[in-house]
């Protein structure tokens, strides 16, 4: 209710609309498309925002919950979706975990920001000026009769000339250590392929992380993701995954993560994405076992495993509890078939039981 009132206040009610007509007017411009795209996420974490800046860690963690059992199933996109839990419900959860309420210094700085990019962007640049050098005569007239005090003397053109030879050093110095580096930065490579002959390897690369299969010390491929993004290599049988995700958190000294996605090796040796795994809060992190991989809440327990005739994560086993108006508890499961049949409250007892002595909590690994 908070969240949706934060709407009202903001007037979102006429925004979105007059954003949709723009849409409407230039749907033509794949730059209105994405501009209309971020607004609509931004609208919903301003309002996420505003409704969690008064509320405390445990409070935000069920500000959480709530967006997440309110999350709609993935679908074909839609322009204009009107749901509580369907726009951005992975990037949401994240913020309002994360969320620290900016200091004044910090808004102070955001503003001068924008003012030094409006001057810098806004304004029409300085006409640059053109130096004519004339040859003058001993009497100090130029050949044409033009005063030689208004052009450029000798000393100022050897001064240019100076300068230039300067830059010109210095880009080629700025060359020399490109290249030092990028030897660098191969010789690290092959080092790496060396002790680890199969398996992932992150390598960064300025503000992204690029992770390569390698395979008998061989490429096999590449995965590219964000510079702040964490990962894990877990074998599952007897293939080694690759799970990468920035929802991670720190339980003490141990980062676990909420959500995360898979990646395994496609038939022609590329990295392909194979699944994700999504569980809802940070009291159920990802979890593997001799079972595959948990996934959990309060209420269920999901376990994936790898369908080698697909390559793809596909859902083996699940528990589940349900409770109706009346408080009465309904149990269900994952048969042999693939099917959901109804199960006992003894059934969900002993999955559980069986989660404690299995799962283990994938430790993620930031770079």
């Amino acid at each position: 209710m908070a969240h949706e009132q934060a709407h009202l206040k903001r007037g979102d009610q006429w925004w979105k609309p007059l954003g949709f007509l723009i849409l409407a007017i230039h749907w033509f411009n794949p730059f209105v498309w994405a501009a209309y795209i971020l607004f609509c996420s931004d609208l919903e974490l301003a309002c996420d925002e505003s409704a969690v800046k008064k509320l405390n860690p445990q409070e935000r963690k069920d500000y959480s919950y709530a967006l997440l059992s309110c999350s709609m199933q993935r679908r074909l996109v839609t322009v204009c979706p009107l749901a509580f839990g369907e726009v951005g419900v992975k990037k949401r959860v994240k913020e309002i975990l994360n969320y620290k309420k900016p200091t004044f210094w910090v808004v102070l700085a955001a503003v001068a920001v924008c003012v030094i990019v409006a001057v810098c962007f806004l304004t029409n640049p300085k006409q640059g000026t053109t130096t004519t050098i004339l040859l003058t005569n001993e009497t100090g007239k130029s050949e044409n009769g033009v005063d030689a005090g208004n052009v450029a003397s000798a000393d100022e053109v050897n001064a240019q000339q100076e300068t230039d030879a300067a830059l010109q050093e210095a880009l080629d110095k700025q060359r020399e250590r490109a290249e030092a580096v990028k030897e660098a930065s191969a010789a690290e490579q092959e080092k790496q392929a060396a002790e680890n002959p199969a398996g992932w390897i992150p390598m960064q690369n300025g503000n992204t992380t690029t992770w390569m299969n390698m395979q008998d010390g061989a490429t096999a491929g590449f995965v590219t993701g964000k510079g702040d993004a964490a990962y894990a290599q877990v074998k599952l049988g007897d293939t080694t995954l690759l799970l990468l995700s920035d929802g991670i958190y720190q339980d003490g000294e141990h980062t676990y993560a909420m959500y995360c996605d898979v990646y395994g090796v496609g038939e022609d040796g590329t990295p392909v994405q194979i699944g994700e795994l999504l569980s809802e809060g940070t009291a159920y992190p990802i979890c593997v076992g001799m079972s595959g991989f948990y996934v959990t809440s309060g209420h269920s327990i999901e376990v994936y495993n790898l369908d080698t005739a697909t390559g793809q994560l596909v859902l083996t086993g699940s528990n589940t509890e349900n409770f109706d108006g009346n408080g009465n508890e309904t149990y269900y499961r994952l048969d042999s078939r693939g099917q959901s049949v109804e199960s006992t409250a003894e059934e969900y007892l002993q999955a559980w039981e069986e989660y404690r002595k299995d799962a283990q909590p994938v430790e993620f690994t930031t770079q």
